[in-house]
């Protein structure tokens, strides 16, 4: 694959790579650490998915030229004000997501819902805009979608087997 197309590609699926540094991140915490299975992928995608993701994508919505790339790719308008609001929102859980790491129990339950609220409601804006405006721009109808889905569920689940005990 040529460097072009692969830099397109993570550009397209970039929260692929956090979810895979999140995975192999719990693979070393259950087979090496020896932690719980729950606890294991809930750290490492509380680190990944949730603190550097986080602070990336509020990196990306606070430059203006970046937003404005973003803007494009998710077929918005242009110099968009929400981009500033959306950074602030992201920063804020990518930095409870990183201090999850040093935090105990009580504080990922309380970044998990938060972050959990915040992106699965993020997926219902973007299908709202599927369904009634055709959005189906790259950053609102492909794997970004797909993660504000799924990883919400998938961090939940955990979340309750940590808590139970599994």
């Amino acid at each position: 694959m040529p460097r072009r197309a692969r830099i397109g590609f993570m550009n397209e699926n970039f929260p692929l790579l956090f979810v895979l540094l999140g995975i192999a991140a719990g693979l070393y915490g259950f087979f090496i650490d020896q932690a719980d299975f729950a606890q294991a992928f809930l750290g490492g995608f509380l680190f990944y998915c949730v603190g550097l993701m986080g602070l990336m994508c509020a990196a990306v919505n606070w430059n203006r030229e970046t937003a404005a790339i973003y803007d494009i790719r998710i077929d918005y308008p242009v110099g968009n004000p929400f981009q500033r609001e959306s950074a602030a929102a992201k920063a804020a859980f990518g930095v409870l997501g990183v201090l999850s790491f040093f935090g105990a129990a009580d504080f990922w339950t309380a970044t998990i819902i938060g972050w959990s609220i915040m992106t699965f409601i993020m997926a219902v804006s973007r299908l709202i805009e599927l369904k009634y405006r055709g959005n189906c721009s790259i950053y609102n109808s492909g794997a970004l979608l797909w993660y504000e889905i799924f990883m919400p569920m998938v961090m939940i689940f955990l979340l309750v087997l940590w808590k139970t005990g599994f």
